[in-house]
């Protein structure tokens, strides 16, 4: 936004020289930075194979990246799970936040960014990061390249100390490892400091920066991994105004008394360099001034962003490991082909200076090809460009200065496009058929008042991406030729909302009052069956828990049983690795589970996790549920259940004892209290919908307020596994008002 974009360097530097507690010890101290995710690890055993790339200090360090060697790995081949570990810590002091890199023998493998420390306390944070798919081309060796540009002056006082190493470990499942690509080809710069483009729209007149690939005659599968940072003008893309609202906004901060002149002329001089362009972005890939390749970026917010007093401890979605984008270039093969090389570019329309672009090329070739990939379009509709629309509102004035009445509105862009290709390959193995279907879908809405002082956007970016591949044998001309189809759905959701109002306030003092929420949601379904396909893994969608700032994968693993000899200690660690290894970071808990052996196995189980590397106990979300006691609903004492101050306390003491955790992330309700209006506790199942679903969950998103769902498959009766009669056993006998209805609708199996 606008304001954001004047005030951030200002802000940022304010916060950076005052923030902090008291420390009145006088005793150096480092407080840990988190960026909130899936887990640290997945799919490894064991101890790993480490080998050390950089240890650097980045003091002065623009234009100057580090430069390493390193040697093969001294482990066998079969420590094919690759993780690149990068371990930070800013001393105490004043510093931005700054944009990082890794690349490998000229491959891209990490794009990152810095926590900002505090006067009093310095900062230190890790990045673990899953580069398997790069296994094979690290084996012998080669050359790794860190940049950081950082300034340590007189204003700017704290270096980045990093250490980075590649840790090799054994699979713990061989079917979960990803196929490895035959070759890796970088799109990057030739540049001998950096790797990465830097892409600046406004210049496009020089055409967009772009390397020269040639790719195998017998490629049969094509994939680009493309990395991408905003920064500069188009920072807070996500919030600006289009180009004719920049000038009224330049002008009105002029006529703040309380603000430096310099800092006036230079903020407000700098506002103007950069125009502002509205709020959509689309980065284009490019073969030979084709456009091959689309995405919609998910906006990136680093730990100096709107207000550094957002990102502690906490930072935002990205700001460690920022999302990369993998693209299916395979319906588009035939640009690439032919033994010439070709123009692979970067673009990114309607944007600001400056982004930070590169990729690397992921080729799949054909080993028993005697002839070159043959490939034919068959059908396409690719519009070069999209153009947003963009609508205009005046709002009532705010309470600001009313010199400027016109910056009081509201913008509303919108921007739609679809994408289809369908595209004929065909190699040794046969003939395969590429389908291509893509929609693209952004709103943004922005509103000004108090003259432009407060600002509020939201907006929602939501791409669908459908891959359908059908396989024909080699033999596909015969009329008993069998069709395997397989099919690929990629659904990503990025909204994000906030609020930045500024007050002045008296002595040149001011007020900034920021508001942030957004989230990353990623999925990836693959149906069907065929031979050769390849997919990238699929990753656990997240979701925020309510206003907690926590993110939680959208299944949970609870922990409801009876006590048994059955239910060990062993048993519990093996499911909970299980889902921890497909993604799973939240685990349910309750006093009454058990009669308190969930709590103990649970807690055996986290403590496991952790002495064997499996996970930290940050890396879980783990809750409780107090209400019913520990044994079956006791009533020995008026306090030894329900919802009173008492037992919230002293059960949260006793759960916590049991599980030999220091804390737990959330505790429930687990029963409604009596003295709650049975009216206002709604009844929610698959026959009684429309309260909580047409009633309450608006009034969720009003409040920023979460919804978790108690056993959603009534313990397995909805999956229509039961046939008449229901099992003895079953857990839902006692149900008996919810089992007759569901019958009574349906009838039995």
């Amino acid at each position: 936004m606008l304001l954001a974009r004047l005030w951030d360097a200002t802000v940022t530097l304010l916060a950076a020289q005052n923030q902090g507690r008291s420390n009145a010890s006088g005793a150096p101290t480092l407080e840990k930075a988190v960026e909130i995710g899936g887990p640290r690890y997945s799919n490894v055993r064991d101890a790993p194979c480490v080998v050390p790339l950089v240890s650097h200090e980045f003091a002065n360090s623009y234009y100057n990246p580090v430069v390493e060697s390193f040697h093969a790995p001294p482990c066998d081949e079969d420590y094919s799970v690759v993780y690149l570990k990068w371990s930070a810590a800013c001393r105490a002091g004043v510093q931005y936040d700054r944009i990082a890199a890794v690349w490998v023998n000229g491959m891209e493998l990490l794009r990152t960014s810095t926590a900002e420390p505090s006067k009093l306390f310095g900062t230190t944070w890790e990045v673990t990061k899953d580069i398997s798919i790069y296994a094979r081309a690290l084996r012998d060796g080669g050359t790794v390249v860190v940049a950081l540009d950082n300034i340590v002056n007189p204003t700017y006082t704290s270096s980045f100390k990093v250490d980075l190493t590649f840790e090799f470990y054994r699979p713990l499942d061989a079917s979960k490892q990803v196929k490895q690509p035959d070759r890796i080809v970088p799109v990057s710069s030739r540049n001998k400091s950096y790797g990465w483009f830097s892409e600046k729209p406004q210049s496009a007149l020089a055409g967009p920066p772009h390397r020269m690939v040639q790719i195998p005659d017998n490629t049969e599968e094509l994939y680009l991994e493309l990395f991408l940072s905003h920064h500069q003008c188009d920072e807070f893309f996500y919030s600006n105004p289009p180009d004719n609202a920049t000038m009224s906004f330049a002008e009105t901060f002029r006529s703040w008394a309380n603000m430096p002149i310099h800092d006036i002329e230079e903020q407000t001089a700098f506002a103007n360099k950069c125009g502002a362009d509205g709020s959509f972005r689309e980065v284009q890939v490019l073969v030979d001034d084709t456009v091959v390749g689309v995405v919609w970026p998910f906006p990136l917010v680093f730990t100096g962003g709107l207000s550094p007093y957002l990102w502690k401890p906490v930072v935002g979605i990205g700001a460690f490991n920022a999302p990369t984008y993998i693209l299916n270039l395979t319906p588009f093969l035939g640009k690439f082909l032919g033994g010439v090389p070709r123009a692979v570019a970067f673009r990114v329309i309607y944007g600001e200076s400056f982004w930070l672009i590169d990729g690397n090329l992921f080729i799949f070739e054909d080993a028993e090809a005697v002839h070159p990939t043959r490939v034919k379009v068959l059908r396409e509709h690719l519009d070069r460009y999209v153009e947003p629309t963009v609508v205009a509102l005046p709002v009532v004035t705010g309470d600001g200065n009313k010199k400027s009445t016109e910056l009081n509105n509201a913008l509303w862009t919108s921007a739609v496009r679809d994408r289809y290709v369908k595209t004929s390959v065909t190699t040794s193995a046969g003939r395969k058929i590429y389908t291509l279907r893509q929609h693209f879908d952004f709103t943004n809405t922005q509103m000004y008042s108090s003259d432009g002082l407060d600002q509020w956007f939201e907006s929602h970016t939501h791409v669908e991406t459908k891959m359908t591949v059908s396989s024909l044998s080699s033999g596909y001309e015969q009329p008993d030729a069998k069709v395997q189809t397989v099919f690929v759905s990629q659904l990503e959701d990025y909204p994000i909302a906030g609020s930045v109002s500024y007050h002045l306030g008296e002595n040149g003092s001011f007020i900034l009052e920021t508001k942030f929420a957004n989230s990353f949601s990623r999925s990836t379904v693959v149906d069907g069956y065929g031979t050769g396909f390849r997919t990238t893994p699929t990753k656990t969608s997240y979701r925020f828990l309510g206003n907690s700032g926590l993110l939680v994968s959208k299944l949970a693993l609870g922990s409801w049983m009876w006590a048994s000899d059955e239910y060990t200690m062993d048993v519990w660690y093996k499911m909970m690795v299980t889902a921890f290894n497909n993604g799973v970071n939240f685990f349910d808990m309750a006093e009454i589970y058990g009669e308190t052996l969930a709590e103990r196995n649970m807690g055996g189980a986290v403590k496991r996790g952790i002495e064997e590397g499996t996970w930290s106990r940050e890396d879980l979300v783990v809750t409780a549920k107090l209400f019913a006691g520990t044994t079956a609903w006791d009533r020995s004492s008026p306090n030894a259940q329900g919802l009173c101050r008492k037992h919230i306390i002293e059960g949260l003491k006793g759960s916590l004892q049991r599980m030999q955790l220091d804390y737990v992330n959330v505790v429930f309700c687990h029963r409604p209290d009596a003295l709650t209006p049975i009216e206002d506790t709604p009844q929610y199942n698959t026959l009684e919908r429309n309260k909580v679903e047409f009633e309450d969950l608006n009034l969720y998103k009003k409040y920023n307020l979460g919804l978790t769902v108690w056993s959603p498959l009534a313990s397995g009766y909805l999956t229509g596994k039961y046939s008449a009669p229901t099992p003895d056993a079953f857990c839902l006998k006692a149900g008996v008002r919810f089992t007759s209805a569901v019958t009574a609708m349906h009838g039995t199996r």
